[in-house]
């Protein structure tokens, strides 16, 4: 792992001359904390075993080490993500086998918290990632209070993965739930919370040709729900393909551009209501 850390290195001395900051997050843990093959290795659907006491001891480790190179960075690191979408994105109702233990990630998050400040200022923050169904049952344990383990902050992601659906109201629709979600923890933890990832995905191809669906309006209503329900948002992917799924470098997305700088310089406004 030693042999990536010029890259990272490269990584934080461009931000640092843009003005911009990174937040490190653990992507991929020991034994995967998802079947996903985004943890580095497919392991198959339902195959999750990041949670036994030999990978959560690397798992510290490793989050120790990113806590060490984000400290040695200063001002361009943001902080530190301690696990990307453990298993069980529908919330509490998930079925044995198919998500993580939480009350089981608690204590392994506190342990890693711990190694972490002995590299990390307590203000730096540190990230808990978990999905929007899960956001309930974190308002209920007692609060992660800064006296004890610092700066601490929760992300979340929203996605839509079902038919594509062609309709403007019926697509912002899509996200009640998890907005309101996102709305009653921030409006009652002490917690910041910020949307780390979303997508414009599923309503249409994104094609020139054949995709009328207006997604500069939805990026546009997305940026806004965040900033109000929350402390922003970043759109997940740059410059993935097809270009819904990566929407900030692409020319269009569908028939027109996507206006990011009008987006996000008109943040103290909230934008028209949809007309039905």
């Amino acid at each position: 792992a030693a042999g990536y850390r010029p890259w990272i290195d490269k990584v934080f001395q461009l931000a640092a001359r843009s003005g911009m900051q990174v937040l490190l997050d653990f992507h991929g843990a020991p034994g995967g904390q998802q079947d996903n093959a985004f943890t580095g290795c497919d392991q198959g659907e339902g195959n999750i075993y990041f949670d036994t006491p030999w990978n959560k001891a690397l798992a510290v480790k490793a989050i120790a080490k990113m806590a060490d190179i984000c400290g040695a960075h200063g001002p361009a690191c943001y902080g530190i993500e301690l696990l990307n979408e453990p298993a069980g994105p529908v919330g509490p109702g998930c079925t044995r086998g198919s998500c993580i233990d939480r009350e089981r990630l608690l204590v392994f998050y506190k342990r890693a918290i711990l190694e972490a400040r002995q590299h990390l200022p307590w203000e730096k923050p540190i990230v808990i990632m978990d999905w929007p169904g899960w956001l309930g049952w974190w308002m209920m344990q007692p609060p992660l209070i800064f006296h004890d383990y610092g700066h601490i902050k929760f992300a979340t992601h929203l996605y839509y993965l079902g038919p594509f659906i062609l309709d403007q109201a019926a697509a912002r629709a899509t996200y009640a739930r998890d907005l309101e979600n996102i709305r009653n923890f921030y409006a009652n933890t002490r917690y910041d919370l910020v949307v780390t990832e979303y997508a414009l995905n599923n309503h249409g191809t994104g094609g020139a040709n054949d995709d009328a669906f207006d997604y500069n309006s939805l990026a546009n209503w997305f940026v806004h729900q965040f900033n109000q329900h929350g402390i922003g948002s970043m759109v997940w992917n740059f410059d993935a393909g097809p270009c819904a799924w990566g929407p900030v470098a692409a020319d269009k997305v569908g028939k027109r551009p996507i206006e990011w700088k009008t987006i996000f310089n008109d943040t103290s406004q909230s934008p028209p209501e949809l007309q039905v």
